[in-house]
């Protein structure tokens, strides 16, 4: 498990704005809703606690990371955002007490697929041997490749719903082959998979 997550003092801030809460990390395990947005420029990683939207933005600079949280912001030096992004998303999974109702993991149309690999590669190296306990598993890809990377880390005894959205917003939509992904336990156990975008 990850011993810390890298933007406490942000989010306590925008935290101490809301409530006066003594152990932060209740918050954390009543999230809702995690959302990551993944392009070549940074990290968006939303995730929802109670009625609240926390955003955080992970940014490449020079050689470090710049974080950001509404208005407040922190530099890492020597560190690769894509992995402080990465290892503060194993953070909230690994502290949070039940599945996270939803899961979505989105990337930009405009990123090559070679960076969307690349991306996939770092995040299942920072997640380790992390199972990710969630009840809906959102994800936007191009091929069923980059989905049969994520999907085995994918807790199948609480995943229920599983969706796949054409990442290639174009008008010449392709077929989603999905023979492999069918074999995985993900698939069998949910009990209703979606592919949109599709032909």
């Amino acid at each position: 498990m990850p011993t810390q997550f890298h933007a406490p003092s942000l989010v306590n801030q925008i935290l101490d704005s809301f409530w006066e809460f003594e152990n932060h990390q209740s918050i954390y395990s009543e999230i809702s809703m995690v959302y990551i947005e993944v392009t070549s420029r940074e990290v968006g990683l939303k995730f929802i606690c109670g009625n609240v939207n926390f955003s955080i933005s992970y940014f490449p600079k020079d050689t470090g990371t710049v974080i950001k949280c509404f208005s407040n912001e922190k530099t890492l030096e020597n560190q690769n955002f894509l992995d402080i992004a990465f290892q503060d998303l194993k953070f909230i999974f690994a502290i949070q007490k039940c599945p996270i109702p939803n899961f979505d993991l989105r990337f930009e149309e405009s990123d090559s697929s070679d960076f969307v690999g690349n991306s996939l590669n770092i995040l299942i190296a920072n997640l380790e041997s992390t199972i990710l306990k969630t009840e809906h598993f959102l994800m936007d890809l191009d091929n069923q490749i980059d989905a049969l990377k994520i999907l085995p880390f994918i807790d199948p005894g609480f995943i229920e719903k599983i969706t796949f959205i054409n990442r290639i917003k174009s008008d010449d939509k392709k077929v989603l082959k999905i023979e492999k992904i069918e074999k995985l336990e993900q698939w069998g156990r949910a009990k209703s998979v979606d592919v949109i975008g599709f032909r």
